[in-house]
């Protein structure tokens, strides 16, 4: 069941993080603020009344007094208010940065199967909406509370003043000022309540924005005509998610007018009061002045107390999904602590069953299989046969549904999740290169001379030290032209060397190479298989291919079809018995003779 969070509890638990921030003395600056923001407008509604009072029978030194005292004071208080505002914002904007860093850090930790469900992506653009700027949920709530504060002060000094006169305006004022509250809380609910329709269509929308930005689309853009088609997706999205926005918008609009006439009967009681006691000979000139400016302060106030409140309460219900959201212990598998094994190792599915999150279909049901320390094993089949999804579940990208991955005989779920990744060097079949140096994309975050070598040797093992040492700024010199002008555009075959280096680089017990040369003929595939097991010397490697050819080198191969492994050998006792893995050789074997190639 799922936990509820209170509106108290959220505040709460933001506040605790000024102190775990160690910025203890925003506590202070809120306090301090409250005291003169909140004492400046009363003061300016006091001194037309000392003012008016004065003509009657005080000299001009007396009123110039008044009004030298009032600037002074209004001087003072305004400059406190002004540094302590600056201080604040700078603050709260800090506070909502590191709880971007500590957001980043989860998105990080949890399980990859959910950044594929779209369902989920949706959740997560809600959730994390509250960080999404200073006028959303999580610092608007500090920003809130610190305006808020104030309003209250100055609420309580002209309540005072009024009730000097008649309390049943204190009445009025109140009653008028919940009912528009009210009516501000019913127009956030219902925009809350169309949270998911909004995320949903701003997500879509935003993906045909990014697409028409992202210069990797450039080329087949072009050659395939898709500007027209891209647009107008882009328009249907916008106007999916603008149709939702106006529907919000229509619903504030009738709310706002209940909430004008309300306006409207109450400053009208309240001045016709006022002015009558000034004629029935009740309060004097002065005493009217201050009476109306201290309604029009205090109903000002009240609304403006209303609508913050109002808003604090919708900032406060995008901070508590957020928090539902990183609280969530069943989005992160890895709850173990065991370091990372420092020695090669076999890996072994044990009853392993897999299916994504929100479907029924078993991609793995009730899977057994063992691959032996220091193997190098094939696993080969036909696109769909599930081979990438083994790959991810032996690396921790996913973690089985049910069922156990055994390291050395324990289970991966013992490991803690960076200790575990530290294990596998992998080469995926997307290869990524970054917008940095060359060396860089080997190294990652590391530094220092020393591992700068190792890199550079790693980039000459995959054959790239002289094509590196070629550019101007050598191992130094940018990739891709997104960050730099001078930067360089790596061929498909050098960029997978690039990423086998970057795998060689990590220096990962368990050495895997998922189909990265899927987009190079038979031959150049088998010859880049080759090389790289070389490379990884005794360690225990895994190939995944669809190429059965470029394989026969390793001591096993696992052939995978739909229905799960249905041959498991060497080449030659694979050949032997003329199953499926001697059909689909013999098949590809003919098709590379016809085409001119000779891949045995």
């Amino acid at each position: 069941m799922e936990k509820n969070i209170s509106t108290f509890q959220v505040l709460k638990r933001q506040f605790k993080t000024i102190k775990e921030s160690k910025k203890s003395y925003l506590y202070i600056l809120y306090i301090v603020n409250m005291i003169c923001a909140g004492t400046l407008p009363a003061v300016a509604v006091i001194i037309p009344k000392l003012i008016i009072d004065a003509f009657g029978g005080s000299s001009l030194d007396s009123i110039y007094l008044y009004i030298g005292v009032f600037a002074g004071v209004s001087l003072v208080l305004s400059v406190i208010v002004v540094i302590i505002t600056n201080i604040t914002t700078a603050e709260f904007l800090i506070l909502r940065l590191d709880e971007f860093d500590r957001l980043a850090n989860l998105m990080y930790r949890l399980d990859y199967k959910y950044l594929e469900d779209s369902k989920f992506m949706d959740r997560t653009e809600i959730s994390t909406e509250t960080l999404s700027g200073d006028g959303m949920g999580y610092q608007y709530t500090f920003t809130l509370i610190y305006q808020i504060l104030p309003l209250l002060l100055s609420s309580i000094l002209y309540v005072i003043i009024i009730s000097t006169f008649n309390i049943y305006l204190i009445i009025v004022c109140i009653l008028s000022s919940i009912l528009i509250m009210l009516i501000n809380s019913m127009a956030k609910k219902y925009a809350y309540t169309k949270k998911e329709e909004e995320a949903h269509a701003n997500r879509q929308s935003t993906y045909f924005y990014n697409t028409t930005h992202d210069f990797t689309y450039g080329k087949d853009i072009r050659i395939y005509d898709l500007n027209d088609k891209i647009k107008q997706d882009f328009r249907e999205k916008n106007y999916s998610y603008i149709s939702v926005i106006k529907n919000i918008k229509n619903h504030e609009f009738k709310l706002g007018m209940w909430q004008l006439l309300l306006l409207l009967i109450q400053d009208g009681l309240a001045y016709f009061l006022v002015i009558k006691g000034y004629y029935d000979g009740l309060i004097s000139l002065g005493d009217m002045t201050l009476y109306i400016g201290a309604i029009i302060a205090l109903n000002t106030a009240f609304r403006d107390i209303g609508i913050k409140f109002s808003e604090l309460k919708d900032a406060t219900r995008y901070t508590k999904d957020y928090f539902k959201f990183i609280d969530d212990k069943s989005l992160f598998s890895f709850q173990g602590s065991k370091k990372a094994l420092k020695e090669t190792f076999g890996i072994e599915f044990k009853n392993v069953s897999f299916k994504y999150p929100g479907t029924d279909n078993y991609i793995l049901k009730d899977f057994n299989f063992k691959i032996n320390k220091g193997e190098k094993l094939a696993i080969v089949g036909m696109n769909g046969a599930g081979k990438s999804t083994i790959v991810k579940l032996i690396t921790g990208l996913f973690r089985p549904t049910s069922g156990k991955i055994l390291v050395n005989g324990i289970d991966s779920q013992e490991f803690a999740q960076d200790e575990y990744f530290k294990m596998f060097s992998v080469v995926f079949q997307d290869i990524n290169i970054y917008a940095s140096s060359v060396i860089e994309n080997v190294m990652g975050k590391d530094s220092g001379e020393e591992n700068k070598k190792i890199a550079q040797l790693c980039i000459e093992k995959v054959g790239l030290k002289n094509k590196i040492e070629s550019l101007p700024k050598g191992y130094n010199h940018p990739l891709l032209k997104v960050m730099e002008e001078d930067g360089i555009e790596l061929s498909g075959g050098e960029s997978q060397k690039l990423a086998i280096a970057r795998a060689l680089y990590k220096n990962g017990q368990i050495v895997i190479l998922d189909e990265p040369t899927a987009a190079l003929d038979a031959l150049a595939e088998a010859e880049i298989y080759q090389k790289f097991s070389d490379l990884v010397g005794d360690k225990t490697a895994i190939y995944i291919s669809h190429r059965l050819s470029s394989t026969k080198f390793c001591d096993h191969i696992a052939l995978f079809s739909k229905e799960g492994l249905i041959e498991y050998g060497t080449h030659n006792e694979l050949m032997k018995q003329k199953g499926e893995y001697y059909h689909m050789f013999t098949i590809q074997g003919k098709y590379y003779q016809e085409s001119g190639d000779n891949n045995d």
